[in-house]
């Protein structure tokens, strides 16, 4: 089966450039002479020439990489326009990561980095792996960790200077820029701890509805308890008063377990409790008076709590 035209993506001017790499050489031709260059060359040379970069001179990459013979017999506009001339740019509408091209040797991989002391290469695996991470929500964090990951594979150590700097350089010989991988992490990121704020600020406000909640419960429960003093004391209380305040009682029990996020067993308990004993109270009363004033506040106390749901149309949770 005959090679395929393989082709550079150029993310950041939306250009693509053929690579002409054959079994991982390319044989570049100036004048009379053909010199063979790595296709990890030719790739950072095609972005070195249309896209430019700080790290990645062309003169500096051409010079390195040709015959000193051959680099000295040219001038650089020669070296230049006969390169440009076997790479030129054709224009692509669309980009997406799905389009960028494996390029690493089955055998010996891909170098991404290397210094004095030594080199990272990776595996034609790794190189898809680190592409499929492309459309990760975070990218460029998700490459850098699985990075990490590849020194430690070889008994290498590598700083995370030199992480960057090798996941910056795979961008570059696949044509993708680094800054827009960055920023979707950043955006990422933010999204995320605004949706935590917006978490923590709801929390906040239930557990100040839930604080309030208890304390008028409490205040009302003392309210009740002195009303009831009064009844069996014989003194002349209004008659719907303790019902009202009942039902109140039971606006802030619902009012608490509507904002409870702790889903506390023991102060729930608490409203119960005392709205049993708030019943027995009523039922104590009428017994002690089964007609009159005392009687009717009992009977209005005991339908205070079916009259309040039915006010209310249900529980003030639901």
């Amino acid at each position: 089966m005959p090679n395929e035209r393989k082709y550079i993506y150029l993310e950041k001017i939306m250009k693509k450039v053929p690579i002409h790499a054959v079994n991982g050489a390319y044989t570049w031709e100036i004048g009379d002479t053909s010199s063979g260059i790595s296709e990890e060359v030719e790739r950072l040379l095609v972005y070195a020439l249309y896209v430019g970069h700080p790290d990645y001179n062309f003169f500096e990459l051409a010079r390195l990489n040709l015959p000193k013979k051959v680099f000295g017999d040219s001038s650089p506009e020669v070296i230049r326009s006969s390169f440009k001339g076997d790479h030129p740019l054709s224009d692509i509408t669309e980009y997406d990561y799905d389009m960028v091209e494996t390029f690493a040797d089955p055998v010996q991989g891909m170098c991404i980095y290397s210094d004095k002391k030594q080199s990272l290469w990776i595996t034609r695996d790794d190189e898809r792996v680190l592409l499929s991470m492309l459309n990760d929500d975070t990218p460029w964090d998700n490459c850098k960790s699985y990075l990490r990951t590849i020194p430690e594979r070889y008994a290498m150590k590598l700083d995370e200077v030199s992480i960057i700097q090798a996941l910056a350089r795979f961008c570059i010989l696949h044509g993708v820029e680094a800054n827009p991988l960055r920023e979707k992490d950043r955006t990422f990121i933010k999204l995320h701890q605004n949706d935590s704020n917006e978490i923590f600020s709801s929390t906040k406000e239930n557990e100040g509805h839930v604080s309030y909640a208890f304390v008028f419960g409490i205040i009302l429960a003392i309210i009740i308890i002195g009303l009831w003093t009064a009844v069996f004391s014989r003194q002349d209380i209004p008659t719907i008063l303790i019902p009202i305040i009942t039902m109140g009682f039971i606006f802030t029990e619902d009012l608490y377990i509507k904002n409870d996020t702790t889903k506390n067993a023991g102060i729930p308990m608490f409203y119960i409790g005392f709205l049993v004993l708030n019943f027995i109270a009523s039922i104590i009363a009428f017994c002690i008076e089964g007609s009159g004033k005392m009687a009717l506040i009992a009977v209005l106390n005991i339908i205070a709590p079916s009259l309040y749901h039915r006010l209310r149309g249900g529980t003030f949770g639901e």
